[in-house]
């Protein structure tokens, strides 16, 4: 039981992969966190067209984003993997 526990925390804590349509960005602003003021800035963000990623471990939190105009990686910006993405 706990050898299962910690895999699923494991599986949990990797990033989700990148879609391999999106180009690769450089110079861009990297958001960490969906909550009230993440979803400011990537509002503000997006309407003037500046490139911007949000990171974000909430996979509801993260299709908000995605749904509002804005590039996402799904991981924890605390965990080294995450930092990875």
């Amino acid at each position: 039981m706990a050898a299962g526990l910690k895999l699923a925390e494991r599986l949990r804590s990797r990033p989700e992969p990148a879609d391999e349509r999106e180009p690769p960005l450089s110079g861009h602003i990297v958001i960490i966190g969906y909550g009230l003021n993440g979803l400011n800035v990537a509002h503000v963000l997006t309407e003037t067209r500046i490139p911007h990623v949000v990171m974000e471990e909430d996979p509801a939190r993260a299709e908000i984003a995605r749904e509002n105009g804005s590039r996402v990686v799904v991981a924890d910006a605390a965990s080294p993997e995450g930092l990875e993405a």
